[in-house]
């Protein structure tokens, strides 16, 4: 392709060099077009990063892809351009874009069979169709042999089928990309849309055929009827991250209601407290495919959790289990605190300690489906809900599913009616940094006054703000940045406030809730189960909560805050934020800043901002460099009619002239429309130039073909200026004499885009002379606030990124120096008279070729 293209461009360029003119400037202003959008994308980007705002992994794949659209596209400009000079920077363009792409290019997910796996049939093979609840839990059940009910798992293919056949896949990820997090409305409002789209859809007809039969099936191996749980399982639950409580688990469920509970679950994909924990992880919606574990429904007797390591020091030689009557979502919802017995890792473990919660309330199934809450008997208050001998043997799973696993876990349990365990769940267990071996705050000679003392410590930390005592769940949007809430219970909800919480305070609850994982990752602070807390706890009021010493101070503790056990904010090594320095880093770092440094080249282009700038610089001397190329004859241009005596031919590529009609091919100065062009000539014909003594005659070409025998005519187009124009642009080609001056400029509505390039060379006087007279455009050019660099004769003059009207003005007293300068070269005969021709053009004179300024 780039063989034809060049091709093209050297035909164009000896049969049509107008025509090339044109297709060149026309590519020139489509590139700057794309280098606009594509600046834009990347400040986008940087503000997501930068001030750390929370976004969907589609809307930074959204951003990406038309970034990456555009970058693709301005190098296909600079072809056109400059044709197969650059042709390896598309390489080094694709090797960045395929590495950036990364973060969000998961592989081609399968939409079709199998719609079901047994739970006894779950091996590595089907992790990605299982989910990670399921898959863990069916390990624990084939390796070594651990009792759980029965069940099956709707895989994550027919999840996806489901979107496919309801017609949601583009609507969510459209959704998606335009959700902003910190916008509490939209998020409520787009978790709202995307549930009922959910729960309004219909299953594929051989999903749900596979379901209700493989229901009934399960039935079948039964001696009677039983209803059953159906609980999220999405790839990456139960891993690293927990996601404890964000997805719906629907209990009690029967055949007639299996479809509609199926769809609950994958519905809470895209609860608000789901879509806020996944973006904050770090993960993309296709990273969090849904399938759903349908269980036999255990109606537990008692219900509970297992933590195989101590939360707070993960050397104690003790693990917890945290047990409720009752059916164990009362637990883990954080709605009462549990009876705790703390258990030795002994091979055979003993109770070395015992807390009764004061459970006040139970939750059971009831036959009418679905669960209900109930007060237990008060005889049993006193008891705690399993005896010693369960809780060893409760003990031991958990001790030989760590060993399994090779790490701290959090296991869900229940016992039926008869008192057998089930197993239900297992994850890893987020303990505090190496299991919180942190220095102990020092409380003593702490000056403030001490509100409140005791209670759990949940996540601990160190947390400073206003209370906010929050009464009702539908408050929560009031929770104020920065608060210590204050509330009855943990609830899953709060996760929707959890990155704008200091700390939390509950009166009931448990570190085995849903809520204390949550938070342990977020690393909040959070004290639970503290009773009568909030009495002492004046909304408003601003208090310091030191979790791991269960204390709730009076005021800004300085004191704690200063010491080492004081914890930091995590956020700058989130997943999320470290997935998004993986992308910028590939888009935002500059890393070509020199155009003049060898090191300004393809190869070095390191991320996609170094190839706009390549890409922009590159375009621009090229644009600058067609005012030092002659045009093969005058086609297509006009030539210019005005009073100053230079013979010079016109092209418009773009709106910059209006043609006197007729044969003559000339145009009027007035009617050449081009601001730069026009800025440049009011500066040109000031009235203190006098152009009288000035022939445009360019001596140089004259001998050159004097020399060589030629004959040829005054009016050729080789002693001609010539410029090309359009309504911002200018490309100028200026002949006076012996001098030789190409000016490039734009000057549009975009400031980034705009700028002027200014070339002076020649000139008729002797080499010394003329390094006068580019001494003395230097320092008049530094006064005007160009960058300059000056080699020899020969001056090189930048002005960029300036409002439209300042560089009208800079071009109107480029102008000036212009015609200021046509002979000065001859007049210069040291250097001490640079200064005051300097000081005496900045003073207002305008014309020293009347007189020589020494004689002044």
């Amino acid at each position: 392709m780039w063989f034809h293209r060049l091709v093209g461009h050297w035909a164009r360029q000896i049969f049509s060099p107008s025509t090339q003119l044109k297709k060149k400037y026309e590519a020139f202003k489509m590139l700057l077009s794309h280098d606009k959008a594509s600046h834009d994308l990347i400040a986008q980007l940087e503000d997501i990063y930068y001030n750390h705002r929370k976004v969907d992994l589609k809307a930074l794949e959204h951003i990406y892809d038309r970034l990456s659209e555009h970058v693709g596209s301005i190098i296909d400009c600079l072809d056109r351009i400059c044709p197969a000079r650059y042709q390896h920077l598309n390489l080094y363009f694709k090797k960045l874009d395929s590495y950036a792409r990364h973060l969000h290019n998961a592989a081609p997910a399968e939409q079709g069979p199998p719609w079901i796996v047994a739970l006894d049939e779950i091996g590595d093979q089907h992790r990605e169709l299982v989910g990670g609840k399921a898959y863990q839990l069916a390990r624990a059940v084939s390796e070594l042999e651990i009792p759980a009910p029965p069940g099956f798992v709707v895989t994550t293919n027919a999840f996806r089928a489901y979107l496919v056949h309801n017609g949601l896949h583009e609507e969510i990820d459209r959704r998606l990309a335009r959700l902003d997090m910190d916008d509490r409305a939209t998020l409520k409002e787009t978790a709202e849309h995307l549930t009922a789209r959910i729960l309004a859809g219909t299953l594929p007809e051989e999903v749900e055929r596979a379901l209700l039969g493989t229901f009934r099936e399960l039935q079948s191996k039964a001696r009677e009827p039983f209803e059953v749980a159906v609980r999220s399982s999405a790839m990456a639950e139960d891993s690293e991250l927990s996601f404890a409580g964000q997805y719906r688990t629907v209990l009690n469920v029967s055949e007639s209601s299996l479809v509609d509970a199926y769809k609950q679950v994958i519905a809470s994909k895209y609860s608000e407290r789901a879509l806020l924990y996944r973006i904050r992880c770090g993960l993309g919606d296709d990273e969090t495919a849904m399938a759903a574990l349908v269980l036999k429904m255990v109606k537990a007797r008692s219900s509970g959790v297992i933590y195989t390591r101590n939360l707070e020091q993960a050397t104690s030689e003790t693990l917890s289990i945290h047990a409720v009557r009752g059916l164990g979502e009362i637990l883990v919802a954080g709605r009462v605190s549990p009876d705790v017995l703390v258990m030795s890792r002994d091979p055979e473990p003993r109770l070395v300690d015992i807390r009764l919660g004061g459970q006040d309330r139970e939750m059971v199934a009831d036959p009418q489906g679905g669960t209900r809450t109930v007060a237990p008997p008060r005889d049993r208050l006193s008891s705690p809900c399993i005896d010693e001998a369960e809780a060893v043997q409760l003990a031991q799973w958990g001790l030989k599913l760590e060993g399994f696993y090779g790490g701290p876990l959090d296991i869900e349990w229940c016992l039926d009616q008869d008192g057998q365990p089930m197993l239900l769940q297992v994850r890893p267990l987020r303990l505090e940094p190496e299991a919180r071996e942190l220095p102990v705050c020092r409380l003593e000679d702490i000056p403030n006054r001490v509100l409140f003392t005791g209670g759990e410590c949940a996540s601990g930390g160190l947390a400073v703000g206003p209370v906010f005592r929050l009464e009702r769940e539908s408050d929560i949007d009031r929770v104020p940045e920065g608060a210590i809430l204050v509330t009855r219970h943990t609830s899953p909800h709060y996760v929707q406030v959890m990155e704008q919480v200091a700390g939390v305070v509950t009166q009931v609850g448990s570190p085995a809730g849903h809520f204390a994982s949550v938070a342990r990752e977020f690393r909040i602070p959070v004290l639970v189960n503290t009773g009568d807390a909030a009495a002492a706890l004046p909304n408003g009021a601003q208090v310091t909560l030191a979790a791991d010493q269960r204390t709730i101070f009076a005021g800004r503790v300085s004191e704690l805050q200063e010491q080492v056990c004081s914890r930091q904010d995590p956020i700058d090594d989130s997943p999320y934020l470290r997935k998004l320095r993986y992308l910028v880093n590939f888009v935002s770092p500059l890393n070509l800043t020199d155009p003049l440094s060898p090191a300004f080249a393809p190869g070095q282009c390191r991320s996609l901002h170094d190839i706009l700038r390549f890409c922009h610089e590159k375009a621009v001397q090229e644009m600058f460099a067609t005012g030092n190329r002659r045009f093969a004859g005058k086609r297509g241009a006009y030539r210019l009619v005005s009073s100053v005596p230079m013979l010079c031919y016109v092209l418009d590529v773009g709106n910059g002239m209006e043609p006197t009609p007729g044969k003559a091919r000339g145009v009027p100065v007035e009617n050449i429309f081009s601001i730069p062009f026009r800025a440049l000539w009011q500066g040109l014909t000031h009235p203190d130039i006098h152009w009288s003594h000035v022939s445009h005659f360019n001596w140089a070409d004259y001998d050159r073909i004097v020399m060589s025998g030629g004959i040829i005519s005054a009016d050729s187009a080789q002693f001609a200026s010539y410029a090309v124009v359009s309504r911002d642009y200018l490309n100028l080609n200026l002949k006076f004499g012996y001098h030789f001056v190409i000016l490039d400029s734009l000057c549009g509505e975009s400031v980034k885009d705009n700028y002027i390039l200014f070339r002076f060379t020649g000139g008729g006087a002797d080499f010394y002379q003329r390094s006068l007279r580019a001494e003395f455009l230097r320092r008049v050019l530094d006064h005007f606030q160009f960058r300059v660099t000056v080699t020899g004769d020969l001056i090189d003059a930048q002005y960029q990124g300036a409002e439209a009207a300042a560089i009208e003005e800079k071009l109107e007293k480029l102008g000036r120096l212009l015609g200021a300068t046509r002979l000065l070269d001859m007049r210069l005969k040291d250097a001490s008279m640079v200064a005051g021709c300097v000081d005496e053009f900045m003073q207002g004179r305008y014309d020293f070729s009347l007189e020589d300024p020494a004689d002044d």
